[in-house]
């Protein structure tokens, strides 16, 4: 039997190995000291001896009562207003709620405004603004990474007219130091990590609002950031389409009159690849360098790298325009993950320090996971290969378990975010990432479109903190890191655990080699069941941890990860005695089916049927219990999402045969050369 595989202490891997890398934690910035400006001239200062005025005289009681008068009604004043407000906030929220929220800097969601997909530019130059956004709140619908739909009820349409300036705004403080204050307050606010759109239309459309504000303030320096993957072919020709609407609107302002605004185009796969040598303002030279994009056969995007050698390679010109920058990233992936653990905050740092705002337009992060992945059928030999793309997930780790109880994930249930990287790249740097609906309509696996309710995703936003601070907080508890150990421990992604926790659910057409692979894996479940039960008895030990923990995330992540450990419990026992049966009582099917069809392999599947009920009964009612409390305590959100299907699946286990088409043959009974299969 394999060795047995131990569930460590909560607290052991504070620091363990196979966490990816922790940079120096970032110091926090010096306070800005605000200096009040000198007298000016023709204002008299009297100057009193205080040193030799004693204590007890008139004068000073006069001048004391006065100034603590002044205080005390000021103060007053105030914590009677914080008072009112405050007061009702806490009841209704209640502090530990509060608390959390200030923790995560949670955003309100952008409503999402449905434009006119429409190519031609207009013909003069207006905006359509949602009321929320006009009041600085967000909200609206997640569309699902297949289809998108957008709720009525969050659709708002105003009626079209110019946006007031900046300075026109500024103009009801009165006063320039106000003024400058105010601006500064505003160009250090943080951006959006996720505005809801139904398109490219309505995404460019910000976008060329975006530019304009900045135009306002001075020249600006725009880079086109292309991800060069096979599978954005497509959207690079839908931008280049699209992208002679936003120049030629802009050209409707005065303010991108001339070489105001530069354009600079650049792609990335594994390598980095500049199109424009110089920034241009001619639509001409942005049409031809965004055809020249190669596609990457690599698979291999660095993306995090990418972005830093972008800003890099440009703010020299930037700088001596006197100009602002900004970036725009177009890629349905999140990148290599490696390569964003090394260079995201490294990215930020750039950016920051050269005031470039960078906007995403990208794709939903799958809840928990960092991949989706992409059905595609051979041409040849029709086998069916699902082809995984590196998209999430929508925290800086993952908080799932990556297992579907027998082998790796495959699901694509949307986390309503995108993913962690470029959603934080976004909001640190001002920048906005817009949510685009997802177009590959092959994605999914017997998933409808789902949208989750907003009201309720409310108090789940992902931690968009550095990694470093993540890691350190996560450390303090407990409850996290007994989490985090179980997810870790039960990765198949990590070699050493697949070997181990990655049941087969292939099996060999021929006997004698399926009653070896049969022997192995009984082997396996032993040792997978053990885990599972021991996993399950830290988490019940941590249930007062659990009530104790201020983020209804992580709250969430304890109901599901406890729900489903209990559930893969009665599946893997399940699934060693229908293969013991099987091997004694085998299934009789034919090998071939006409024309041309072979008996490939038998495949694990779930079913309703069960054999061992009268032995797991306890723990499958246990399973539905708890599944059917993580569903109704978090209704709304991915993680119900999650628990229903998980109810719905069946603890039962069949195996069905698996047939495929023979290999097509050459000239003189030669095998015809594989078209090999694509990297997404």
């Amino acid at each position: 039997m394999a060795g047995q595989i131990p569930l460590k202490q909560p607290g052991d891997d504070a620091g363990a190995p196979d966490e990816p890398g922790r940079g120096p934690a970032a110091r926090a910035a010096p306070a800005e000291q605000v200096l009040v400006g000198p007298s000016g001239g023709g204002i008299q200062v009297t100057v009193v001896d205080y040193l030799h005025e004693p204590w007890f005289s008139p004068a000073r009681l006069r001048r004391g009562l006065s100034s603590a008068s002044i205080s005390f009604v000021v103060h007053l004043i105030v914590l009677a207003v914080l008072g009112w407000w405050a007061v009702p906030q806490i009841i209704h929220k209640g502090l530990p709620a509060i608390i959390a929220e200030a923790l995560n800097e949670p955003e309100e969601e952008l409503v999402t405004v449905k434009l006119d997909s429409q190519i031609e530019p207009a013909e003069e130059l207006s905006f359509s603004v949602a009321a929320s956004e006009a009041l600085g709140v967000e909200g609206g619908g997640t569309p699902h990474v297949t289809e998108p739909v957008v709720a009525s009820a969050l659709v708002d349409r105003v009626p079209e007219g110019p946006r007031a300036t900046l300075d026109q705004w500024l103009t009801v403080f009165p006063g320039s130091g106000e003024n400058e204050m105010f601006k500064r307050m505003l160009e250090g606010a943080p951006g959006r990590h996720r505005a809801v759109v139904d398109g490219y239309d309505t995404a460019l459309d910000r976008i060329t609002q975006e530019i304009l504000r900045m135009l306002e303030k001075s020249n600006v320096l725009v880079i086109w950031c292309f991800d060069e993957s096979k599978s954005m072919k497509d959207d690079q020709s839908e931008i280049r389409e699209r992208i002679d609407r936003v120049y030629t609107e802009l050209g409707l302002s005065d303010t991108a009159a001339g070489e105001a605004l530069l354009t600079a185009i650049v792609s990335y796969g594994r390598d980095f690849h500049v199109h424009t040598a110089k920034p241009t303002y001619d639509i001409g030279q942005i049409r031809a360098a965004i055809d020249q994009i190669p596609v990457d056969e690599t698979g291999m995007e660095f993306m995090c790298q990418a972005v830093g050698r972008s800003i890099a390679q440009y703010k020299y010109f930037a700088r001596k325009g006197k100009r602002q920058m900004a970036l725009i990233l177009v890629s349905d992936e999140s990148g290599e993950p490696s390569n964003n653990f090394q260079y995201l905050e490294a990215m930020v740092q750039e950016a920051r320090s050269t005031r470039c705002k960078v906007y995403v337009l990208g794709r939903e992060a799958v809840f928990g996971y960092p991949y989706a992945h992409v059905h595609w059928v051979h041409p040849q030999t029709k086998h069916h290969h699902w082809l995984p793309v590196n998209r999430g997930p929508e925290t800086a780790f993952v908080e799932q378990l990556q297992t579907d109880g027998f082998a790796r994930r495959q699901d694509a249930y949307p986390s309503g975010f995108g993913s962690y990287g470029q959603s934080r790249m976004a909001r640190q740097t001002g920048g906005i990432f817009f949510l685009l609906p997802s177009l590959e309509s092959n994605v999914v696996r017997d998933e409808k479109t789902r949208e989750y309710e907003m009201k309720a995703m409310r108090g789940y936003y992902p931690d968009l903190r550095a990694r470093q601070e993540i890691v350190t907080d996560r450390g303090r508890s407990k409850l996290r890191m007994a989490i985090w150990k179980i997810v870790s421990d039960l990765n198949p992604y990590r070699p050493e655990v697949q070997k181990v926790t990655e049941m087969r659910v292939r099996f060999s057409p021929d006997y004698k080699t399926f009653v070896n692979q049969v022997a192995e894996e009984e082997q396996k479940a032993a040792v997978y069941l053990q885990y599972l039960d021991e996993a399950v008895k830290v988490l019940e030990r941590m249930k007062p941890s659990r009530e104790q923990e201020q983020s209804p995330r992580w709250q969430a992540n304890y109901d599901l990860i406890l729900a489903q450990l209990m559930a893969y419990k009665v599946r893997i026992y399940e699934y060693g005695a229908y293969l013991d049966t099987f091997v004694k009582n085998p299934k009789q099917v034919p090998l071939h089916k006409p024309p041309d069809l072979n008996l490939e392999y038998w495949k694990i599947t779930t079913c309703e049927e069960m054999l061992t009920k009268e032995v797991t009964g306890e723990y499958l009612e246990r399973a539905n219990t708890l599944l059917a409390e993580c569903a109704k305590n978090h209704v709304g959100t991915p993680w119900a999402a999650r628990a229903n299907w998980e109810r719905k699946r069946g603890y039962g286990v069949t195996l069905e045969p698996v047939y495929w088409h023979t290999w097509r043959k050459g000239g003189g009974g030669r095998p015809v050369e594989l078209i090999p299969i694509p990297k997404l």
